[in-house]
């Protein structure tokens, strides 16, 4: 299994950044989006880290939101695409398993109006997490076949926008995602693939456009 280590050092890192925000807020040169209720399109970025796999991954996605009232948000976004590596310890042999995931999320946030252009936020959320499972020769061999489901997950978060114009704003978030694929697996040979942790650590930030 992979260490925790990363995984914590982006839980510190990912509020670090919304505080940041929250500081420089006061220095930006736009104005708060002061409208009752609005909606945004935009575009992100992020880096996802699961915890059992061995390395984390960049994604890209867009993103809709409507705040019916300025303190409400509902989000939806889609993300293309987070590709993982799990390594399996068969004896002396290494083998893989390879997980392609497309995931589509529904968020409420909670926003706190503190200053005139940056409004730190509360999440929750689920998801509709669409998953390719790929595995190497070596599982194959054992009788564990490639395979695609869509699993579904939910997720809570902190994070912070900053509205640069009126128009025109930007964010970072962090996202704690918690998922169990429902991996049918008989052999105990692959016991290891049954026990791999997919819940995960992303990290977001991107534009916001008003409209």
């Amino acid at each position: 299994m992979r260490s925790t280590s990363s995984v914590l050092q982006k839980a510190i890192l990912a509020p670090a950044v919304a505080v940041a925000l929250i500081a420089v807020g006061p220095l930006a040169g736009g104005t708060a989006w002061s409208q009752t209720s609005y909606a945004v399109l935009g575009a992100h970025v992020s880096h996802n880290q699961v915890r059992d796999a061995n390395d984390g991954n960049f994604l890209g996605g867009v993103h809709g939101e409507l705040r019916p009232i300025p303190m409400l948000g509902l989000n939806a976004s889609v993300d293309f695409r987070s590709d993982e590596q799990f390594d399996v310890q068969m004896g002396t042999t290494n083998a893989a398993l390879h997980v392609r995931t497309v995931p589509i999320t529904l968020s409420g946030k909670l926003y706190l109006p503190i200053a005139p252009v940056v409004t730190p936020y509360g999440m929750v959320g689920a998801g509709w997490y669409h998953q390719v499972f790929d595995y190497s020769s070596d599982l194959e061999a054992l009788g564990l076949r490639d395979h695609d489901e869509t699993t579904f997950g939910w997720h809570v978060g902190l994070g912070a926008n900053l509205n640069l114009q009126p128009r025109f704003g930007v964010y970072a978030d962090a996202r704690w995602i918690f998922l169990d694929p429902n991996r049918s697996v008989d052999s105990q040979t692959s016991d290891q693939v049954k026990n791999f942790d997919f819940n995960s650590m992303n990290v977001q930030a991107g534009v916001n456009f008003l409209f």
